[in-house]
């Protein structure tokens, strides 16, 4: 006779699936969303980086301005990385000032005019033109030495003979009328946009006047 197996077989217990602990979702699971609170603050965080990202990828990548001839053309939709490197400089300018070359540049037809579109005057214009008359045009170069640099030189008893009288020496002169007014060295450095300081002290021509020479210090009796 055959021997017959009445073992019944019984269901395994099923067992639930562990949760990762270990790898990249067990931190995301352990950091961000490890509660209800956390889990809603991950949630809108993502939203917010959904939201915000595209546009600022948009202004520095999609629409962004990569070469230009000059600053004006920079004034798009998207960022400027044609001039990312030069030197630009900020120096303080007093309000007055400020609504003085506003009104200049209006009446140059430079810049940006009222309705938004952009207007391409000459910025430096003649105020006479005893040739044609015409002064909407740009200003001569030479114009600029023989009838500013060398008139008001000349107003302040410097004539032609002069050597080294120029826009640039003016600028020394500026550095050191400021210095010799007990200036800051360290904010005219920033207003002559110099990287060095070295740079702004060789402008000091302080040092270059006889009568501060130890020379006329010395007292003889």
């Amino acid at each position: 006779m055959a021997d017959i197996d009445v073992t019944q077989e019984l269901p395994l217990p099923i067992e639930r699936p562990r949760p990762v602990t270990s790898g990249p979702l067990g931190w995301l699971r352990a950091n961000l969303f490890n509660s209800i609170p956390n889990t809603i603050l991950t949630l809108a965080a993502l939203y917010f980086l959904a939201v915000a990202i595209p546009p600022v990828i948009r202004w520095a990548f999609v629409d962004a301005i990569w070469s230009a001839d000059s600053g004006r053309a920079c004034r798009g939709a998207g960022a400027c990385w044609a001039f990312i490197g030069d030197k630009i400089r900020f120096i303080p300018i007093h309000p007055k000032a400020v609504r003085l070359i506003e009104e200049y540049l209006r009446l140059a037809k430079h810049g940006r005019a009222e309705d938004g579109s952009l207007e391409d005057g000459p910025l430096f214009r003649p105020v006479k033109n005893n040739r044609s008359g015409t002064l909407d045009k740009h200003l001569d170069p030479g114009s600029v030495y023989r009838n500013i640099v060398m008139k008001y030189a000349r107003s302040t008893g410097i004539d032609g003979e002069v050597i080294g009288v120029c826009v640039h020496s003016m600028r020394a002169t500026a550095a050191t009328n400021a210095l010799s007014h007990e200036s800051d060295i360290a904010k005219v450095q920033e207003w002559l946009g110099h990287a060095d300081i070295s740079t702004t002290r060789m402008y000091d021509k302080r040092q270059s006047r006889p009568e501060d020479s130890p020379t006329f210090k010395i007292r003889y009796e």
